[in-house]
């Protein structure tokens, strides 16, 4: 049976894009069966022709869908529903929380990659939760709850958050929890800016806290950190082909390759793959509270005065 898995992007992304979804496709042990969702036609044209240059299994097989063709389907679902339509209408990225929940059936399973999740080995996926049974995301060690408005309107609901969320991978089984998810978008209210694209970070944790799940290893699920460390080398001029070599790339399923490292891999794709057999243990979710929150932002407004952003970059 193939895994279903759908991947929200724009044509714009390929430069990037190509390396990661070729990489899925060359180096995973299991049939997939490919959604690549995207914005328009022209977009489409530019899907179509990344997927045709590819050499692909039998076994997988890939659509490309715009997201006018889903419109129905979502007018439909989300009728009275204000909190969902302004979902769907926000961010672009904020679709990743609609769209393939509207594509799948229920109780059909829903892996949700982001575009820049690379797949240095040979892997298959981990086992996805049955209904109900929560979501599985990746683990991060910085959560990016942001914006700080957003943050504070759901803790002002009385709404839970999961630290360490990242969203670069996300498994979970149909149906979405498509009232719960316009009753939490009412709250936010417009403190859900449609310009962050990171609201859609704040859903998920608000998912997690409240219909359960558990974080995927990051001994096979690596995220990219853009610390201290790596920013201080990259000011000393260290490149991209460099800077990938201190990452565990030999020991890991995926890399969520966030921030530069996206470019990185598309300049510089590792040369050795590897297999990367069965799977490690599921991290436990942890709340991020409010006081940790209030403690983030302070420490933020701290280094802003001492200009540590003008100086080394500011951190989403």
């Amino acid at each position: 049976m193939r895994r279903r898995v759908y991947i929200l992007l724009s044509g714009r992304s390929l430069v990037y894009s190509r390396a990661c979804m070729g990489s899925l496709l060359a180096r995973s042990v299991e049939p997939l069966d490919l959604w690549l969702l995207t914005d328009g036609a022209e977009d489409k044209r530019q899907l179509e022709e990344a997927v045709g240059g590819m050499t692909l299994s039998k076994e997988h097989r890939v659509t490309v869908m715009v997201e006018e063709q889903l419109r129905e389907r979502a007018r439909e679902v989300f009728r009275g529903r204000v909190g969902l339509e302004r979902l769907r209408g926000g961010h672009p990225c904020w679709r990743k929380l609609t769209d393939p929940f509207l594509l799948a059936r229920d109780g059909e399973e829903v892996i949700i990659l982001d575009p820049d999740v690379y797949f240095p080995n040979r892997f298959s996926f981990e086992a996805t939760p049955p209904r109900g049974g929560g979501v599985l995301l990746m683990w991060q060690r910085p959560n990016c709850l942001l914006p700080v408005g957003a943050v504070e309107a759901a803790f002002g609901a009385g709404v839970r958050l999961a630290d360490h969320v990242d969203i670069g991978v996300a498994q979970m089984t149909g149906p979405m929890e498509w009232e719960w998810v316009d009753w939490f978008m009412k709250q936010l209210g417009d403190a859900a800016d449609p310009t962050w694209m990171h609201v859609e970070a704040i859903v998920w944790a608000a998912l997690m806290m409240k219909f359960g799940g558990a974080h995927l290893n990051p001994g096979h699920w690596h995220c990219y950190a853009h610390t201290q460390v790596k920013r201080v080398r990259m000011k000393m001029g260290w490149g991209g082909a460099r800077m990938l070599e201190r990452e565990p790339l030999g020991m890991v399923k995926a890399f969520h390759a966030g921030g530069p490292a996206k470019y990185w891999l598309a300049e510089s794709p590792p040369a050795r793959e590897g297999v990367i057999e069965g799977s490690l243990p599921m991290i436990p979710v942890e709340a991020w509270t409010v006081g940790q929150h209030r403690r983030k932002v302070a420490a933020r407004e701290v280094l802003k005065t001492l200009g540590y952003y003008r100086l080394m970059g500011k951190k989403g």
